[in-house]
């Protein structure tokens, strides 16, 4: 394993990654993760705190998709870890917000107008994203596109 393949967690330093391929934001989140490794153990304000930093820096990283060396590692990393915090806090407003990450990453990272990286929910993921539409009626359309892009894998995994 390489610097450049090397989990942040497993001693990997960002600046030890070449320069063209440092995205300072997301590597910066992931340095965060290293001091917060276990949100339980953090009071409610610091928990909630990481959960946001996260957010602001996935959504970075899918604007800066090209800046990344590994950019599905760097987003499961930070989506992994809002999706703690949500969990941990009943924040659906943080909940809200990663579906939304998710589904942009999904659509941005489709090469040459494919369809998009299938969404793979278990039955606690899609309670979770059906009391997301219902609280937050500007989610709906983003929401049926989820909905619709899992049926369509469903769909596509029984033809195969």
């Amino acid at each position: 394993m390489t610097k450049d393949d090397a989990h942040p967690h497993d001693g990997a330093r960002p600046e030890d990654a070449p320069r063209s391929k440092r995205s300072p934001m997301a590597h910066s989140a992931v340095a965060i993760l290293d001091e917060a490794a276990d949100v339980a153990s953090l009071d409610g304000n610091a928990a909630e705190s990481i959960g946001w930093r996260c957010l602001f820096a996935a959504r970075v990283a899918v604007q800066h998709l090209d800046a990344l060396s590994d950019p599905e590692r760097v987003l499961a990393i930070l989506t992994n870890k809002i999706a703690e915090v949500a969990q941990r806090f009943g924040h659906w407003a943080l909940r809200e917000r990663l579906f939304d990450v998710e589904h942009v990453y999904r659509v941005r990272s489709a090469p040459g107008g494919s369809d998009a990286q299938a969404w793979h929910p278990d039955r606690d993921d899609l309670g979770t994203l059906m009391g997301t539409m219902g609280r937050f009626p500007e989610f709906r359309r983003t929401g049926w596109d989820i909905l619709r892009a899992i049926r369509s894998a469903r769909q596509e995994t029984e033809r195969v």
